[in-house]
């Protein structure tokens, strides 16, 4: 799935996480957000954010 931010009345669901790819080396990502990020609600290994979106669709 591709989104294309190229107007500002354009945006992405609440809640959907995506998985950056064929990113250019000098590339920004900019995310907004409106609540900080709890470090315990962090998953920082692929391995079990997959675990987790398998389970989640069951």
């Amino acid at each position: 799935m591709t989104v294309v931010l190229d107007r500002p009345d354009k945006a992405v669901g609440c809640g959907i996480s995506r998985e950056m790819y064929n990113m250019s080396s000098n590339c920004i990502l900019l995310v907004y957000t409106s609540a900080l990020r709890a470090e315990a609600d962090t998953i920082h290994d692929y391995t079990a954010f997959v675990a987790r979106v398998v389970v989640s669709r069951t």
